[in-house]
């Protein structure tokens, strides 16, 4: 829950900032809405959408700026385990962006 919670405000944070957020694929998180309200909402959204370490993956990719294998070597999982993962998680984002479109 702690983990949840932290990967929250790490979002709520690049949301703010706008700029962390540039580099992510087409999920939903790379095109935000407009106002304040409706980002909080997709954030809470995406969050009860992603499993944990998902969430985690998400939080050290666009907010901290780790790689692939960086983020493997701290989760202790293969860097391919990364890729397909991120992969389900753009998935899900992307859906989760058309619904609030």
């Amino acid at each position: 829950r702690s983990t949840h919670n932290a990967a929250i405000d790490h979002l709520r944070l690049a949301v703010n900032k706008h700029d962390d957020l540039d580099s992510a694929p087409a999920g939903a998180l790379a095109v935000l809405p407009d106002t304040s309200v409706e980002a909080r909402e997709l954030i809470m959204q995406a969050a009860a959408r992603l499993s944990e370490r998902e969430l985690q993956i998400v939080v050290y990719h666009l907010v901290d700026g780790m790689t692939q294998g960086e983020i493997a070597e701290v989760l202790g999982l293969s860097r391919k385990t990364v890729v397909r993962d991120w992969q389900k998680i753009d998935e899900k984002l992307t859906a989760l962006r058309r619904e609030f479109t």
